[in-house]
């Protein structure tokens, strides 16, 4: 996904701007600065901000072979 960038806002400038949209954000301090998801909070409030995680099913299983939404 594109940042947010002063000339071209791209999708981050289109959620804080569309009050119709929810937002999804990753907040484990790796994929988004802490202080994104202020700025992001202080944007999109608890309306519309959704977190998530990027783990996929498989976290905490034995080491193994698992699939990733169907793939291996």
């Amino acid at each position: 996904m594109t940042g947010l960038h002063h000339r071209d806002p791209e999708i981050v400038g289109a959620a804080f701007l569309n009050h119709n949209l929810m937002a999804e954000i990753i907040v484990d301090g790796i994929h988004v600065s802490p202080e994104m998801v202020n700025l992001t909070y202080k944007q999109i409030t608890d309306e519309r901000m959704i977190l998530i995680t990027d783990s996929m099913r498989a976290k905490w299983l034995k080491n193994g072979e698992y699939d990733l939404g169907g793939k291996w």
